[in-house]
């Protein structure tokens, strides 16, 4: 299976969500700014959604993460497409250990 647009599928809750950070800088006239997107990237039992893909649990070899508190930090999803690399500003330990009690593979 491939990556493809989200189609949400509202009828079942997520295992386990992580929130996710995207900063957007714009130059207007004479100044920059900083515009922050906060979404969230969702666990279910057969798929991680983000705003943007899906990623089904069959296409993905496993996730890990670098962070550290009070900076942005990465969660990486290892997948047979490449790997992808998300914004995190929290710790990620409960979204990935509940990934690995998945079936998957």
């Amino acid at each position: 299976m491939t990556n493809s647009s989200v189609q949400k599928n509202n009828t079942r809750q997520p295992l386990v969500e992580q929130d996710t950070v995207f900063i957007e800088q714009k130059i207007e006239w004479l100044e920059k700014k900083r515009i922050k997107h906060v979404s969230s990237l969702c666990l279910y039992d057969d798929r991680i959604e983000s705003e943007q893909h899906v990623y089904y649990l069959e296409d993905i070899f496993d996730l890990s993460y670098r962070w550290s508190e009070e900076q942005i930090g990465f969660l990486y999803v290892h997948t047979v497409f490449g790997i992808r690399t998300f914004h995190i500003h929290s710790s990620p330990e409960k979204f990935i250990s509940t990934f690995h009690t998945l079936e998957h593979l």
